[in-house]
């Protein structure tokens, strides 16, 4: 049956009750009864917090040995490359989040798409569908190479770093992370966990490797982008495999005929996602990338507290991969991710209050250890930046579950935040104290708005029963 967007819209609010004692409470008036939920319940095995923890933790602890790596990279780096250096690769860095948020939308779009085909035994459907996609997203990825190549000597000007190739690298290296995503969202969508944290792994432990040789030969930021391509080119080939092995599993879901999604045009799903991926992208990269631009000589600083701030942030992407199925999966079903999501968030606040402590405590003292007296002139602003990246951090997880319950508005009071932090560090002119203090300003903010409108989603489905239940 072909659904109208609005009804398949109508259909996630109309069949969703929460409640204090059970959770979830099916809609009488679909006609199913109460002891159907128990039923796919009862296949699935039991739910509880402990067993979200096993299912979570290979990915968990894949995330933990790549930003482990990252930030064995990031030290060394820093001792091996000048201090302009540095602030330069920040700025990379900043840039390929950025270009990266494309293949996170595309991912999100994917993982609705190839469950709800597989779920009705359509996986031969989905397979030559994705495969399809993967041919597209190849082609257009030869084109966004060769328009890198030629609108390098531009962009490198704009961020005032060598036109020598290091833009250009930064930019394929985003189009590779595309084709990277594709594959992932076959590993979400089949709940490969294990496999999604091995690619992490790959994928980060070959490009540090890279990136520590060529600093080493001293090739400085040309050779910190050239590593970044390498890994993200190795680690698209290997994650091809892992996804073709994937489809010899099925996707772990249940959702009921009239419930179903597949209907669901691509490019809706696409564009919300991408609206929300590059608003939370330019987010996180904003500041390193203007503070680099408005007072150069404090990017290399600036960017010492950034790079340690935001492993909570790559902790929160990482573990967005964990949510954004289990919440797709479970709301259209008829249920939420609560527990899921208090997994996720468990996670993430381990190390956040780790780092916050760290930063409060002895903040120039690490700044000093793991980059260098040179680099640690940010350590009054460190705390203030800590406590903005885990604000980021929680808007990360809670717009990854909303867009797996298909709440795609979200993406505007992101777009408020956007506006709101490019004028404050405008303001602040490239200051490290002042951009710290804009980025928790907003990003707190943000994050109270996000979760704000994630209790107005699970109030709004309890009244929902409430009123629609007879009494």
């Amino acid at each position: 049956m072909r659904w109208s967007w609005q009804k398949s819209e109508k259909a996630l609010v109309d069949t969703i009750a929460l409640t204090p004692s059970t959770g979830l409470v099916i809609d009488p008036y679909l006609g199913a009864e109460p002891e159907a939920e128990v039923e796919v319940e009862a296949a699935e095995g039991p739910e509880s917090f402990l067993s979200g923890i096993f299912q979570a933790g290979p990915l968990a602890v894949g995330g933990l040995i790549a930003n482990g790596l990252n930030v064995v990279a990031t030290v060394v780096v820093a001792r091996l490359l000048t201090t302009n250096q540095y602030g330069g690769i920040a700025q990379l860095l900043g840039l390929f989040f950025v270009l990266s948020m494309p293949g996170s939308a595309l991912l999100v779009s994917a993982v609705r798409r190839i469950t709800a085909m597989t779920t009705f035994g359509h996986g031969a459907d989905a397979r030559a569908w994705t495969a399809r996609l993967f041919r597209k997203a190849v082609f257009g990825v030869a084109i966004w190479s060769v328009a890198s190549i030629v609108i390098e000597g531009p962009v490198s000007h704009a961020l005032r770093l060598p036109d020598d190739g290091g833009v250009a690298f930064t930019m394929i290296a985003a189009g590779f992370w595309l084709l990277l995503c594709l594959d992932r969202a076959i590993l979400q969508s089949h709940r490969r966990y294990a496999s999604l944290g091995m690619s992490l792994i790959i994928e980060i432990g070959v490009r540090t490797v890279l990136v520590l040789t060529f600093a080493e030969l001293g090739w400085g930021i040309w050779g910190y982008a050239a590593g970044l391509l390498i890994g993200e080119v190795v680690a698209t080939a290997q994650v091809r495999v892992a996804g073709r092995r994937a489809w010899g599993y099925l996707a772990q879901s249940a959702l009921p005929a009239d419930q179903s999604s597949h209907s669901r045009t691509l490019s809706i799903d696409l564009a919300a996602a991408l609206a929300g991926f590059a608003l939370l992208g330019v987010l996180q990269n904003a500041d390193i990338i203007l503070v680099g631009r408005l007072h150069h000589s404090h990017a290399g600083s600036y960017a010492a507290i950034s790079v340690a701030s935001k492993a909570l942030v790559f902790g929160a992407i990482l573990l967005g991969s964990y949510i954004l199925p289990e919440a797709s999966i479970r709301w259209h079903r008829g249920g939420h991710a609560l527990r899921q999501l208090g997994v996720t968030l468990v996670f993430l606040l381990v190390p956040t209050v780790l780092l916050l402590f760290v930063a409060l405590a002895v903040p120039k003292q690490f700044l000093t250890l793991f980059f260098g007296a040179r680099l640690a002139g940010g350590a009054p602003a460190f705390a203030t930046l800590v406590g903005g990246m885990a604000c980021l951090g929680a808007t990360v997880v809670l717009t990854n579950y909303l867009l797996g319950a298909a709440r795609r508005w979200i993406v505007a009071f992101l777009g408020i935040g956007v506006v709101f932090l490019l004028i404050l560090i405008h303001a602040a002119h490239g200051g490290i104290m002042g951009t710290a203090r804009a980025e928790l300003v907003v990003q707190g903010s943000t994050a109270f708005t996000v979760l704000v409108a994630f209790l107005i989603v699970h109030l709004r489905a309890r009244h929902v029963r409430g009123t629609s239940t007879p009494r």
